[in-house]
This record gives structure tokens, C-alpha cells and sequence, in this order.
């Protein structure tokens, strides 16, 4: 998990949140069959998704299954340069 604060100026640090907060409905967008390294999820990922297994509840999270995984014990593709896959803005 990256806290708020990596990226967002003023906002929330890992030490801020309380387990209560991280406590929720989840499901799980398996994009890893279409997934490359610039793979940016989409809205037409999200309708593929709830017409298959109905909406996605109100308060969820939303985790994204790529294939960066299969990179891990490989440190120059798992960092890539710093080019990630990625949620699109539309989808965010």
C-alpha cells in the first residue's frame, strides 16, 4: 500500500490511517491477459468486469491484477524504467 502522502501534498502518511479505514468490500480486475507495460485500466475494463460479475459496491477497493508480479525477483523489469501500468484518469 502507498500512503497519500507519496504523491499528494498535505496528504494522509501509512501512521495516519487506522485498520478500520482499510476494512472493506474488494474485488479484484484481472487485466494480466491483456496487460503491458504502459497497460493503462480502462472504463471499458470496468463494464467488461460488472457485466460479468454484476456492479461494483459503492466504498470497495478496487484492486488491479497485471503481470508486473512475474517481474519481482528481476529489478530492471519490475522498475521498468519507472514506466507502470496504471488506472486511467476516466476510470479514477
Amino acid at each position: 500500500m502507498d500512503a497519500p502522502s507519496h504523491c499528494i501534498h498535505g496528504g494522509r502518511f501509512i501512521h495516519d490511517f487506522d485498520v478500520n479505514d482499510l476494512i472493506m468490500p474488494c474485488v479484484v480486475i484481472d487485466v494480466s491477459c491483456k496487460c503491458h507495460e504502459r497497460y493503462s485500466l480502462s472504463v471499458q475494463d470496468v463494464e467488461d468486469f460488472e457485466s460479468q460479475f454484476g456492479p461494483i459496491a459503492q466504498g470497495s477497493s478496487v484492486m488491479v491484477k497485471t503481470v508486473c508480479s512475474k517481474f519481482w525477483h528481476t529489478p530492471s523489469k519490475y522498475h521498468n524504467n519507472h514506466v507502470f501500468q496504471s488506472v486511467s484518469s476516466e476510470v479514477a
